[in-house]
């Protein structure tokens, strides 16, 4: 990919390098470490081109500092802190971040935009497509297009979870469309050791059969396990921990179950809920809301304090999580959602530490040509 140069005026000889446009579709932790290292480097060469502006205009000016008896220290300082904050107004590289915000929106020092990209579909476009067209899936790939069109992005880094399969379809098929470079980051997947308890599954009803030769099954899947409630055995009562607040009304922390059951709000959705599944059934689980990550020693807690008899969680992959630490020093086995099908962009990488730099090379690379 090589960027283009900005139009200079006629009597602006010198070239100007245009901005290089990153979006990243976040809402992981790997995500943040990818918008943190570019946002480093944007940072660099903010105070590499203001030194170079400072070192000129000092060269100019320090004789009549001198002659003025001025403070050279501080005129030094309030000249770079001036420049700086005018060469960050021009920055070269322009980084973007994306959250669909359900849980929490990080802060990070860069632009960051939440809510999806539905809201962006221009209407005059969905206007002139049918009805049975116009679903969730159209207007986020035409928002996207339109976001990525009005913003010029000029690359388009897909670091979202890996069951995150909508929206990495979306954005293949919007890159594809605009002819955007797309990078993906795959999370490593956690593989077993020989010691290790666990049966992998790939759907619902493999799940159901081996949850129900247990009697208190922890899922750790997200709201998903709501739809499948109603097929819960009589005998068994569901702990289901998710981060999502839509489900809990206002957000209790799971070691406290006598804020669940008195919170007004959790009384609410609990009524909602009962419209869609059976009440007995529900009153058989327990909704807690808990945002990671969690300690080892958290997940022991919950686990004995719920007695718990087998976990099931999805292969998120990355580093060893608690949960699974926990589990393994209790005894207790785990049903494993395996990794499902993901769209791929152009490039692959598997750490964000090497699509950060790969990111860095390729701008330093088009800059280099674009100044030729």
């Amino acid at each position: 990919m090589m960027l283009k140069p900005n139009h200079a005026t006629q009597n602006n000889k010198k070239k100007a390098v245009r901005k290089m446009k990153v979006l990243i579709l976040g809402g992981t932790r790997d995500a943040t470490i990818i918008a943190q290292e570019l946002c480093l480097y944007r940072d660099q060469l903010n105070r590499s081109g203001a030194l170079q502006k400072v070192a000129h205009m000092g060269a100019a000016n320090t004789a009549s500092m001198e002659r003025k008896n001025t403070n050279l220290g501080l005129c030094w300082d309030v000249m770079f802190e001036t420049v700086a904050n005018q060469h960050f107004a021009g920055t070269e590289l322009d980084i973007t971040y994306s959250v669909a915000g359900l849980v929490r929106v990080p802060k990070l020092p860069c632009k960051v935009i939440s809510g999806g990209f539905s809201q962006y579909a221009p209407v005059q476009r969905m206007g002139k497509i049918k009805e049975f067209v116009a679903s969730e899936f159209a207007r986020s790939v035409l928002g996207l297009e339109s976001y990525l069109l009005e913003h010029n992005i000029d690359l388009l880094i897909d670091a979202t979870h890996p069951f995150a399969t909508k929206i990495s379809k979306h954005a293949v098929e919007a890159a594809k469309s605009l002819s955007v470079p797309c990078w993906s980051y795959v999370r490593q997947p956690w593989t077993p050791k020989l010691d290790d308890d666990w049966f992998f599954v790939d759907n619902w009803d493999e799940v159901l059969t081996v949850t129900s030769h247990y009697k208190r099954p922890f899922f750790t899947v997200g709201k998903s396990c709501l739809d499948h409630v109603e097929e819960k055995p009589d005998n068994q009562q569901w702990l289901i921990r998710t981060a999502a607040p839509s489900i809990h009304g206002t957000a209790a922390d799971e070691d406290d179950e006598d804020a669940l059951n008195q919170d007004s709000d959790w009384h609410r959705t609990k009524d909602r809920l009962r419209h869609e599944i059976q009440a007995q059934k529900l009153s058989e689980c327990l909704l807690v809301h808990g945002i990671g990550p969690f300690s080892v020693a958290d997940e022991v807690r919950t686990l004995k304090k719920h007695h718990i008899d087998i976990l099931v969680c999805k292969n998120s992959g990355g580093e060893r999580d608690a949960k699974l630490v926990a589990a393994k020093q209790l005894g207790i086995p785990v049903i494993m959602f395996s990794r499902p099908f993901k769209k791929q962009g152009d490039k692959v990488f598997f750490s964000p530490e090497e699509m950060a730099d790969s990111l860095v090379r390729l701008h330093k690379n088009s800059a280099r040509l674009v100044n030729r």
